[in-house]
């Protein structure tokens, strides 16, 4: 027996070691050829895109297919009795799955149709009237600068200067990129056939995961209580669980929120005739899904787009997003988002700078629900490690806190002086 004992302890150390030795070969190798590391995974990341697709429309439309597969469900219950069969479950999966698809689908062109002819008819006036716009602001800045000779050379230096170098840039700049893009066209048509190839191959995937998601949660729940323990296995459950809520309730409510956001900004700009509505409501829309930075990411560009058309309009629609972000950050966004993600306003700041430099977009966008979930998994471990050594977890007693009993585990508060 003491034997078989030191012969399990020697196989554990061993393994051990030969597990230290392997991760430190490998993180060895990463950083030296980091580069080949970086670009074997952007390799599998392109490879992997249509899977990525696949699983984000699952996700999102999950919601609109429970309520359709229950529904159906319940109707082939009263209809067959107690006990529904194989068949009729067949088929409320793909009748639910069919009017899943041709919703998104209808959602999805109609606000495309509605939004890129706009969109686009913004981007030629933009073009077309940019020079005429830049023109106008001249005779208005040197107009204001006549009850201002001491800024007047200044000014209009610095105006003179920076006509020049858009004059520069055009010439050294633009166009050779412009040449450059005639040359890279035909990759572009490649790379928008292979956008579509991968979206109807991830339209593809996403039925096959509505259709059989019962069945991988099953298969994956049985991998994790046959190699966990079950103490474990519960935990890691539980743990993935909580990471849906809070990523599902974030994520639809952001874009519930972003969506209103978008609509009461296109309903003021078109009812006070400011310019370019559709376009500035798109901008604030999206870039509101962002946290914290979202609103002045899109106000700030779209402010200065007005400016060039009209002064007046300019500052109608500085004070309204004012006014918006207001409503939006007090009443619309609790109403709709509540405590979901319970982070303080600094912890959000630093999920979004971290993984918006790591991720971009849509690090921005997933930082701060991230960084929630793992704030929170770190700080039930940590109650959990407390509790095994009977202290408190309660945060209060820790503000004051001079020192533990040794003995006890009482707390001491600190002495005032």
């Amino acid at each position: 027996m003491f034997k078989s004992d030191r012969i399990k302890r020697c196989i554990a150390v061993g393994v051990t070691a030969f597990l230290v030795i392997a991760a430190g070969i490998i993180l060895f190798f990463v950083i030296y050829r980091f580069n080949d590391v970086q670009n074997a995974l952007n390799t599998l990341g392109e490879i992997l895109t249509p899977i990525t697709y696949g699983l984000v429309m699952a996700y999102i439309l999950n919601p609109v297919y429970n309520f359709f597969q229950g529904r159906l469900e319940k109707l082939f219950a009263r209809r067959k009795g107690k006990n529904v069969s194989k068949r009729a479950l067949r088929a409320s999966k793909a009748l639910s799955i069919t009017i899943t698809l041709i919703l998104a689908l209808v959602a999805v062109t109609g606000l495309l149709s509605m939004v890129i002819p706009q969109v686009i008819d913004s981007i030629f006036g933009i073009v077309e009237s940019l020079p005429s716009n830049l023109a106008r602001l001249s005779a208005t800045l040197e107009e204001t600068l006549k009850s201002y000779p001491e800024l007047d050379d200044t000014a209009m230096n610095l105006y003179n200067n920076l006509t020049a170098m858009l004059d520069q840039w055009i010439k050294n700049d633009l166009m050779p990129q412009l040449n450059s893009l005639v040359r890279t066209l035909s990759s572009g048509i490649f790379g928008a056939v292979n956008l579509l190839k991968n979206i109807v191959i991830g339209v593809i995937i996403c039925v096959h995961v509505l259709s059989s998601k019962i069945t991988f949660c099953g298969q994956v729940k049985k991998m994790m209580y046959a190699v966990l323990p079950t103490p474990k296995a519960n935990l890691l459950l539980d743990n993935v669980r909580y990471t849906h809520r809070v990523f599902g309730g974030y994520i639809s409510g952001k874009l519930l929120d972003s969506l209103i956001v978008g609509l009461i900004c296109f309903a003021f700009m078109a009812t006070f005739n400011l310019p370019y509505a559709m376009l500035v409501s798109i901008v604030m829309g999206v870039t509101n899904i962002i946290p914290f930075f979202g609103p002045f990411i899109g106000a700030i560009p779209s402010i200065l787009l007005i400016f060039l058309v009209d002064v007046r309009s300019a500052v109608i629609f500085a004070a309204f997003i004012l006014v918006l972000q207001q409503i939006d950050g007090n009443i619309i966004e609790p109403k709709i988002l509540g405590d979901s993600i319970g982070l303080s306003s600094f912890w959000v700041i630093v999920a979004i700078v971290v993984c918006g430099g790591l991720f971009g977009f849509v690090g921005m966008v997933i930082g701060a629900p991230a960084f929630a979930v793992g704030y929170s998994l770190v700080g039930m471990a940590l109650d959990r490690s407390l509790r095994k050594h009977n202290l408190p977890i309660e945060l209060d007693t820790y503000i004051d806190l001079d020192h533990m009993e040794e003995e006890s585990g009482q707390p001491v508060a600190k002495k005032e002086d």
